[in-house]
């Protein structure tokens, strides 16, 4: 179904809910059209297929509208579905972790347990400067806003028995142009090393310590690497694909889907830290920059829980942080998420993109909506020619378009 014919279905829609004069009615009939609408993304209107679909938008009073297209998880052979996908199941949800981690960190300024200007060499026990600055700190706030001047370089990474410390000295880890605080560069490696701050301040394991301080106040159903949700049935989680083995880039557009990451037939695989762990040490073992496995429906209450105060529970982050994980320092990115203009508002969030996935979860203050979406896996390489926003390729437009030209229930 092409964009024109999508917006005559929705105007059309409109049109007789108006005359039925049914609230529940118009929110059904809504769900519909954008259902019709994300179906026909994942046959490739938009100029490549998709394993699947999942939106979740939620406006200013807690009304929301779900809807979903496509499969959570294929038969082995990747071509027939044996389970739709769903806004309730949980799954590798990449760089939106990093706005969990932002928001943890805020929360612990907030108690002065820690401070955004703070020296992250005192938290860390260790020095961390880069060579050609060592007269500059490397803070917090740099860490959090991508400013920090480390750089990913060949991996962000490494397994135990390393260090975070063995990690932080790789060559070429620090960029030898610019001094922390004057030059953004998008780094997982940032948000690894505040990973090591909240446990060296906790005494706690990175997972456990998110599972406490975060999903537990907030009510979420969520794990990073899966810790605390390995009871979950297969059926509760979705698996992210593409037309194309792992690790190649070699896409088979008219080929078989290929999972990429958490393909369960039982309860997913966890893989604990050793029982010798020293919290602080490797957090990265936990992968804070993108393993939270979480659902699209609980992705959009955390957005919402962080911004707004309401059934009878204050807002996860005080005024003063939310508008600093929003707004711009240098670069795009304030401290934690992103600013960016979407269909003509102004939204602060995450992007995410990573075995197959891309998405966002991002939230619009002046009308106080979330919007959160995950596309789970796509059949060639995704277009970005034609997108009419930067960085996004034309199937995401797609679904940022059709789930905000529904209206909320």
């Amino acid at each position: 179904m092409g964009q024109r014919t999508g917006k005559l279905l929705l105007s059309c829609v409109l049109c007789l809910t108006a005359i039925g004069g049914a609230r529940a009615d118009r929110g059904l009939s809504e769900t519909v059209v954008l259902q019709q609408r994300l179906d026909s993304l994942v046959a490739g209107a938009a100029g490549v297929a998709v394993a699947g679909i999942v939106v979740v938008r939620s406006g200013a009073n807690g009304e929301q509208l779900v809807a979903t297209s496509g499969c959570a998880r294929f038969e082995t052979g990747g071509k027939l579905c044996r389970r739709p996908l769903s806004g309730d199941q949980l799954l590798r949800v990449a760089s939106i972790s990093k706005l969990f981690v932002a928001v943890a960190i805020h929360r612990l300024v907030e108690s002065a347990t820690l401070r955004l200007d703070d020296d992250v060499s005192r938290h860390l026990g260790y020095e961390l400067r880069n060579p050609d600055y060592v007269q500059h700190p490397i803070t917090i706030a740099h860490l959090l806003s991508h400013t920090s001047s480390l750089r990913d370089g060949e991996r962000y990474w490494i397994a135990h028995p390393g260090t975070l410390a063995v990690l932080l000295a790789d060559a070429d880890r620090f960029d030898p142009l610019a001094a922390p605080g004057k030059h953004y560069e998008y780094a997982n490696i940032n948000y690894g090393v505040l990973a090591a701050v909240l446990e060296r301040v906790s005494g706690a394991p990175f997972d456990q310590y998110m599972t406490r301080s975060l999903f537990g106040p907030a009510k979420l159903l969520a794990g990073f690497n899966w810790s605390g949700v390995e009871e979950l049935p297969a059926d509760m989680t979705a698996t992210l694909y593409r037309r194309r083995a792992v690790d190649t880039e070699q896409w088979q557009p008219s080929g078989s889907w290929v999972p990429q990451v958490d393909e369960f037939d039982a309860s997913p695989r966890t893989s604990p830290p050793p029982a010798s762990y020293v919290p602080g040490s490797n957090p990265t073992l936990f992968s804070p920059q993108g393993g939270l496995r979480i659902s699209a429906s609980g992705v959009a209450d955390f957005v919402r829980h962080t911004f707004v105060a309401d059934r009878g529970q204050a807002a996860l982050l005080g005024p003063a942080s939310r508008r600093g994980l929003c707004r711009p320092m240098t670069g795009p990115f304030g401290l934690g998420a992103e600013s960016k203009r979407l269909a003509g508002r102004r939204w602060c969030g995450h992007f995410a993109e990573a075995y197959g996935l891309k998405g966002g979860a991002l939230f619009d203050s002046r009308r106080r909506e979330t919007l959160v979406y995950f596309i789970t896996g796509y059949g060639d390489e995704p277009p970005l020619t034609g997108s009419p926003y930067a960085g996004l390729d034309r199937v995401e437009a797609a679904v940022i378009d059709a789930a905000l030209a529904a209206h909320l229930p």
